[in-house]
């Protein structure tokens, strides 16, 4: 046989169970020698028979004609096949050919013709033997066995064949092969082949084209059995598949090809494998937690290209593993990314069962195994960010959740839970507790291991006796070690750690397997760096112990908290460290209720003991009253600047009505508890109450101290509270604001209580010092009124907000 050469991709592309019923010389009854001429009377034929409306098939003959017979477009289609040289060559070399001159003269040709192909099969028999001509005869022979056995599995498709028909058709397999195997090993038919080609002299036809076809041949009579095969697999007729696959197998024409050929049959269900697989890839990349979904839908998908596949393919077949293995590893993938992204362990096991019912070879069941093994210990764990309902949270919320997500896999585990808490404050949830509660858990852990891990059990005492040891010679490293402190000795040798020897009480002790010895100053030195050091590990302990139990608080069933919880209580016992409570932790993290308390607490509405942001109707109006209290502010300065004559009581009745107003608008807009609020409002309102009752319990000055004690009170409330609400930047102005406004209310009161004493000193200041007055006034009323446009700012924010 020649050796192994470039292929013929055209050839390949023909081997398919319909080579033959497609062959334009089988479709047209056209001879392979026919003419121009003959093609011309051919196509003229034809036409002529489109005009008469005659069936172009009723009236054509040739050597075992179509049934049934072509239609209109395969007519066509050999008729475009036949104007194009390297078609019309590919089908003449499987076609039969004239053993002479002349298709009509040919014995065995014309005896097919009339329907005698046994005939026709003698005669080719007969002249295969002799030389010359005998080559082309068995060409025509394996093209005769080939073509009838391919028309059998046409039939096979339809009916089942009987046991007799069966052996039959395998035997017309193999004396098809044995002439092929002729022909290839041969050189009399492809001296005729490149013959045929010069004869042609057509530019896209060379004698290299000729060995490109003889070298690709083995490989598409190989092809048209592993096609066969898959497509009765595909009907599911499996027996028939192996026993296609075991001839492909038993068919010698070069080592490696039937591997080949399979391999190649194989492709059109490699790439609908692949694009199964790509679908499924970028489904769960872009929604990780759908991953479970684009799983089994990818199982289901490929289902049935691996039941074809392990129909025709033997356990242990590299081509079958690789194509298990493919869609196997793309399971894995999307379960991997499924799981760490919902925590969802135990359907994570599901799917990697269903995977492992897939996988082909050995490795692949054993690592499947093990991440079965792994997401047990996951479900044995806990302590998932996820649990159920998490998904099922508003998109919008569980968009926040993951970006808080980041915050814990980054290590920023304050920054997670103080978002968590601002999120549990709104709505609660279960899931959203479980974050918390991981957050918590692992702030705790992080907490114990930052203290276990800074704890040095080594003193400095300790390390300064090791560095004078590295000091020493080795001479004086062994004396030292024989020379111990002796109670009955006069002379003690020198402290390992002070080097003093006028000692007379010292401490014996061992580290790391070695005998030392120091001085009870020294010992004493060592103790207390020691207890410093264990009251440090304590602290950390116990901090994290408040961490831990407040994620307990949040998610009491969860086996990992409760796990690491109990572990870390088993070192704080050891420590003698004691147990906190999560009291002082609740209140530092500013305890909000609906995140941290009961469970009443976080599905009830949202509590006003705690105080609550202002709802949108009573910010507005709230800033409303405090311009109110702005303009009775600037009305007051402007009566007192001009000397208008007022009654006595006007001017403080403006004041305390501005100081009411401005405690009314506080109400309505601060971030204040509820008791909290009627005070300030009650405090506010009383000299403004004992005025208008006109009781003359106190004098106008200590109405006025009093007003501005609540004053500044409220406009402090109101800076502290701006925080809480996140408005950051009204808040610096707020504290801004409340300061200046406290330090000239308090320029003011000085002026006021101290003009007797100043004017008495200096009797020309008075007029100095109303001008002052007037203008710390002014500032005031100023401030109030950026207040008020400040405060109005805020509350059209906070109706947007909300």
């Amino acid at each position: 046989m020649t050796e192994h050469r470039s292929e013929c991709e055209q050839l390949l592309a023909l081997a398919t169970p319909q080579i033959y019923r497609r062959n334009l010389f089988r479709v047209l009854g056209l001879p392979v020698n026919a003419t121009s001429k003959d093609v011309h009377r051919q196509q003229k034929r034809r036409q002529m028979q489109e005009k008469l409306g005659v069936t172009p098939s009723d009236n054509r003959s040739g050597p075992l004609s179509l049934k049934p017979p072509p239609t209109e477009d395969e007519i066509r289609a050999a008729m475009e096949r036949l104007n194009h040289p390297v078609d019309r060559l590919l089908d003449e070399c499987l076609w039969f050919w004239p053993t002479n001159a002349s298709a009509a003269a040919d014995p065995a040709i014309k005896a097919l013709e009339s329907g005698e192909v046994k005939k026709a099969s003698q005669i080719w028999s007969g002249q295969s033997k002799t030389k010359g001509p005998g080559e082309v005869a068995s060409h025509n022979l394996a093209v005769l066995y080939h073509l009838a056995a391919l028309d059998h599995e046409e039939n096979l498709t339809q009916k089942s064949l009987d046991q007799k028909r069966q052996e039959l058709l395998a035997n017309i397999w193999r004396r098809a092969f044995t002439q092929w195997n002729t022909v290839l090993d041969g050189e009399e038919f492809w001296s005729v082949v490149r013959e045929r080609i010069r004869e042609m002299n057509d530019l896209q036809l060379t004698t290299g084209f000729a060995r490109s076809i003889r070298a690709s041949l083995p490989k598409a009579l190989l092809l048209i059995n592993v096609r066969i095969a898959l497509n009765a697999a595909e009907r599911g007729d499996t027996d028939r598949a192996k026993q296609h696959i075991l001839l492909v197998s038993e068919v010698a024409f070069r080592e490696g090809l039937a591997e080949e050929a399979v391999r190649e049959g194989l492709q059109p269900i490699r790439n609908r494998i692949k694009t199964a697989i790509d679908s499924a890839k970028s489904g769960w990349t872009a929604m990780p937690q759908h991953g479970n979904r684009y799983v089994r839908e990818l199982a289901e998908q490929i289902k049935g290209c691996l039941t074809v596949v392990d129909a025709i393919l033997r356990p242990g077949n590299v081509s079958r593993s690789s194509l298990h293995d493919m869609a196997v590893e793309a399971m894995l993938e999307g379960e991997t990314a499924f799981s760490i992204k919902t925590n969802d362990w135990k359907e994570g096991i599901d799917l990697l069962e269903l995977a492992r019912k897939n996988a082909a070879s050995d490795t692949l069941r054993t690592k499947i195994d093990e991440d079965i093994e792994t997401n047990r210990k996951n479900i044995e764990n806990g302590n998932d960010w996820c649990s159920p309902g998490y998904w099922d949270l508003p998109e919008e919320t569980t968009s926040q959740l993951e970006s808080i997500r980041e915050k814990t896999r980054a290590g920023d585990y304050d920054g997670a839970i103080r978002e968590l808490l601002a999120l549990n404050a709104q709505n609660g949830e279960e899931p959203m507790r479980r974050c918390l509660a991981f957050s918590l858990s692992l702030k705790g852990i992080n907490l114990a291991n930052d203290a276990q891990r800074n704890f040095n059990p080594e003193t400095g005492v300790i390390g300064k006796i090791l560095e004078n040891l590295r000091e020493m010679s080795e001479h004086q490293r062994m004396m030292t070690f024989i020379n111990k402190p002796d109670p009955y000795s006069t002379f003690q040798p020198p402290c390992l750690c002070c080097q003093r020897s006028g000692y007379t009480n010292w401490v014996n002790f061992t580290y790391k397997n070695i005998q030392l010895f120091m001085c009870s100053s020294c010992s004493t030195q060592h103790n207390s760096q020691f207890n410093a050091e264990k009251t440090r590990l304590r602290k950390g302990i116990e901090s994290a112990l408040e961490y831990l139990l407040l994620a307990q608080e949040m998610d009491p069933h969860d086996p990992g908290v409760q796990r690491n919880l109990n572990a870390l209580k088993g070192t704080a016992q050891e420590l003698e460290c004691p147990i906190p409570t999560t009291k002082n932790l609740k209140k530092k993290l500013g305890e909000v209720k609906g995140a941290i308390g009961k469970e009443r607490d976080r599905k009830a509405k949202a509590p006003v003991e705690k105080g609550m942001q202002p709802a949108p109707k009573f910010a507005n109006a709230g800033a409303i009253l405090y311009g109110l209290g702005a303009l009775f502010t600037a009305l007051t300065i402007y009566l007192s600047y001009f000397k208008m004559q007022i009654p006595p009581d006007f001017i403080p009745a403006l004041l305390l009505t501005k100081t009411g107003l401005l405690a009314l608008g506080t109400v309505l807009l601060t971030y204040v508890p509820l008791k909290r609020r009627w005070f300030i409002a009650f405090l506010a309102a009383l000299p403004t109450v004992i005025l208008m009752g006109r009781l003359s319990l106190f004098s106008n000055r200590v109405h006025y101290v009093i007003a501005s004690a609540a004053t500044w009170w409220l406009i402090l409330e109101l800076a502290r509270n701006w925080r809480k609400l996140g408005w950051e930047k009204i808040a610096k102005r707020g504290y801004l604001i409340s300061y200046s406004y406290l330090a000239l209310h308090g320029a003011a009161f000085a002026l006021i209580f101290g003009s007797g004493k100043i004017i008495t000193l200096l009797p020309n200041a008075s007029e100095l010092i109303m001008t002052i007055n007037r203008g710390v006034w002014l500032a005031t009323g100023m401030i109030w009124i950026w207040i008020a446009l400040t405060m109005f700012a805020a509350g059209s924010s906070q109706r947007q907000v909300d």
